[in-house]
């Protein structure tokens, strides 16, 4: 199988959490920002496939309700 018709599973890498770029939405008030973080997050998701966003302006406590809720949902039993 070449390269070309290879599953894109198949060619997945492992990467560290340190690996994981963290985006920062700070800057998208401008249009020159706006692209930057756009191009940022392209090349994540193309070349890790996961990212880390900050500068959102999401509370911490709204995330930690999130997370426990989310924990709540996955430890229910199968339907």
């Amino acid at each position: 199988m070449t390269q070309s018709s290879t599953p894109d599973y198949a060619r997945a890498k492992t990467v560290g959490l340190a690996d994981i770029p963290v985006i920062d939405l700070a800057g998208t008030d401008s249009p020159a920002g706006r692209a930057a973080v756009a191009a940022a997050l392209v090349k994540a998701a193309s070349e890790i496939g996961f990212f880390y966003v900050s500068g959102h302006g999401v509370s911490a406590q709204l995330c930690a309700d999130a997370m426990a809720a989310s924990r709540r949902f996955f430890e229910l039993p199968e339907a």
